[in-house]
């Protein structure tokens, strides 16, 4: 999914199209990073559930 600037098209609606799809994408990485950190550091009796946890990540 990496667009060299060379190959970025010229139509604005297509410009866009890319941007929503890296936006899409990056909100799920920072979804899996926010679930890794909650296994990971969350409490040990709650280590399963990882609804609760803000992990540092998702202020980037």
């Amino acid at each position: 999914m990496i667009n060299a600037t060379s190959t970025l098209p010229d139509d604005l609606q297509e410009l866009k199209q890319i941007v929503r799809r890296y936006e899409h994408e990056n909100n799920l990485l920072r979804e899996q990073v926010r679930l890794l950190y909650a296994r990971i550091f969350g409490k040990k009796s709650e280590k399963g559930v990882a609804d609760s946890y803000q992990c540092p990540a998702a202020a980037l």
